[in-house]
């Protein structure tokens, strides 16, 4: 839709609604779906979680190897396991990362005062 167009309900259905429900159709996404399979079709769904997917996690699970097994489980349970061909490559990332970083004992333990403003 051109803003200088006179935005009336009709222009904004044909020019923005219908291009994006026929690009998500494409990809078999759809608004408020109806199940087929269930006894009586209806557009209520299970309730959505608040934390949008979060997990929550013990110490031992956050380190790196252990987070990006339960990435590449994710992705295998969202049905994106094309994504899963990414996990070595970010696995040597993560490697060259903590090998990059300086030790524990060189690390400094106090914040300079410049990032005091920030806040």
């Amino acid at each position: 839709m051109i803003p200088i167009d006179d935005p009336t309900p009709e222009a904004l259905f044909a020019d923005a609604l219908m291009p994006l429900q026929q690009v998500r159709s494409r990809r078999d996404q759809h608004y408020f779906a109806r199940s087929a399979d269930a006894a009586e079709p209806s557009y209520w769904q299970p309730v959505a979680t608040r934390t949008g997917g979060m997990v929550r996690c013990a110490l031992g699970e956050a380190e790196g190897p252990a987070l990006l097994a339960a990435l590449g489980a994710h992705w295998d349970a969202t049905g994106e396991s094309q994504l899963g061909s990414l996990l070595p490559e970010l696995e040597a990332m993560r490697r060259a990362l903590h090998e990059a970083a300086p030790p524990a004992a060189e690390r400094s333990s106090t914040i300079s005062y410049s990032a005091y403003p920030l806040f």
